[in-house]
């Protein structure tokens, strides 16, 4: 996960744990590193903010896409803007889905309980 919020970390972080999710977490507070990290290749998804100081969400998305020159891994953008434009442009950057971030416990769960079940019980990543 990549956010320049500690809180909204910490918060999905414990939301996988309790959904017993059998994913490694692993994080970055803010965008410095997270693209360099991303392209390494051994990550199957990415919950990555928009707005973040320095490189935003979408220049650490073009920048992996660039230089994997592939849809993997899996990008999901987290966001508090339901803006079309936001939403597009995620898209065109190569994003794989564009989700809000919730408010509260409740909706936290559910976002977690979602992403878990799809994203680790459904889906299957493309060989690296």
């Amino acid at each position: 996960m990549v956010d320049d919020d500690s809180t909204e970390i910490r918060l999905l972080q414990r939301g996988f744990a309790k959904a017993e999710a059998e994913v490694d977490f692993e994080t970055h507070l803010g965008s410095n590193g997270a693209a360099e990290r991303m392209r390494r290749g051994d990550i199957d998804l990415v919950l990555l903010d928009i707005n973040m100081p320095g490189m935003s969400g979408f220049e650490v998305l073009r920048q992996t896409r660039e230089a994997r020159r592939s849809s993997f891994p899996a990008v999901i953008m987290l966001s508090t803007s339901d803006n079309a434009d936001d939403v597009a442009r995620a898209y065109s950057e190569g994003a794989n889905a564009y989700l809000l971030k919730p408010h509260g416990s409740d909706g936290l769960r559910k976002l977690v309980d979602a992403i878990n079940a799809f994203w680790t019980g459904l889906v299957i990543a493309a060989p690296t």
